[in-house]
């Protein structure tokens, strides 16, 4: 219980505050503690996925949300199968961002390697 009310409280301090998400990002990876990180991290996932869900079109937060998805994967995820999950979670949010950053970009992903060149 009290976890899910810190959630929410950092949830509606964070809302439209994309420098603050950022910084909350870059300040998570540089934690020299990793298993305060491994612990909390959950709980910023479904932070970030509130903003994200109130922000759509925020580059910002979208890529908060694609490094701290990748990085949590990456790091602290032993279970392939949600590793995947996660993995392609922070590549929506990746995609998403890019496609706001430059429409042209919008599926971007989704052409073949040759083209791509």
């Amino acid at each position: 219980m009290l976890r899910s009310l810190f959630a929410l409280l950092v949830l509606l301090a964070l809302s439209g505050c994309a420098g603050v998400t950022r910084e909350l990002s870059e300040a998570i990876l540089d934690n020299p503690d990793p298993e305060t990180v491994e612990a909390g991290l959950p709980s910023l996932l479904l932070v970030i996925d509130g903003l994200i869900h109130n922000n759509p079109d925020n580059e910002d937060i979208l890529l908060a949300g694609a490094e701290l998805y990748n990085n949590y994967a990456g790091i602290f995820t032993r279970d392939k199968e949600r590793a995947k999950r996660l993995t392609a979670r922070a590549r929506q949010y990746a995609d998403t961002a890019l496609c706001e950053y430059r429409r042209a970009l919008c599926k971007l992903s989704a052409l073949p390697f040759d083209e791509f060149q």
